[in-house]
């Protein structure tokens, strides 16, 4: 539960004993974004200057998964935690994903808390200004949900994204859900 940072201008030697900063949940994940590291737990996130090595905010409620669900792009930083999914634009932390994890009553609907109930991944396509939310349950054809971050809309697509050996394979992301979907 501590982040150990290294001695000024020396990179590769720690006193851990000494130059660290203790938290009290366990880390699920970091990013650095807008100059900040921010670090995760479940249920919690604390921006951390690098420089003065201090947690100077924590935002108690909203977390992230793991560290594959945290992803930093040009438009901002994406990360999902139990509940939601979110956007940090820099100022301010949006919820994104309401349009995805309510339950309208309907069996056929899909959700992004109850469908994707197990590990997830974000993955961005930067050519296609799109955010991935993909569930890595062990299937051949994953569930993945898209976020166009310029027109702000959510769409709901299953397709093979995985190599021989099981492991995601980002350029198939694209070929297999953004090509024939013309976004």
């Amino acid at each position: 539960n501590s982040i150990a940072y290294s001695k000024e201008g020396k990179y590769s030697q720690f006193d851990v004993l000494n130059d660290r900063i203790d938290l009290e949940d366990d880390i699920t994940a970091l990013a650095y974004f807008n100059n900040l590291l921010y670090v995760f737990s479940k249920y919690n996130m604390y921006k951390v200057d690098i420089n003065a090595n201090v947690v100077i905010d924590t935002t108690e409620g909203i977390g992230c998964k793991d560290k594959d669900a945290v992803v930093v792009t040009d438009y901002g930083m994406y990360f999902a935690d139990t509940n939601h999914i979110y956007h940090h634009d820099g100022a301010k932390i949006n919820t994104i994903s309401y349009p995805i994890d309510t339950d309208t009553g309907d069996s056929a609907a899909k959700s992004y808390t109850q469908d994707f109930n197990g590990d997830i991944k974000l993955h961005f396509s930067s050519k296609y200004n799109c955010l991935f939310v993909i569930s890595t349950v062990d299937a051949a054809v994953s569930d993945i949900y898209t976020y166009h971050v310029l027109k702000q809309r959510w769409d709901y697509r299953r397709a093979e994204i995985k190599n021989t050996d099981n492991t995601f394979n980002s350029r198939s992301i694209v070929n297999n859900v953004m090509i024939p979907s013309k976004i």
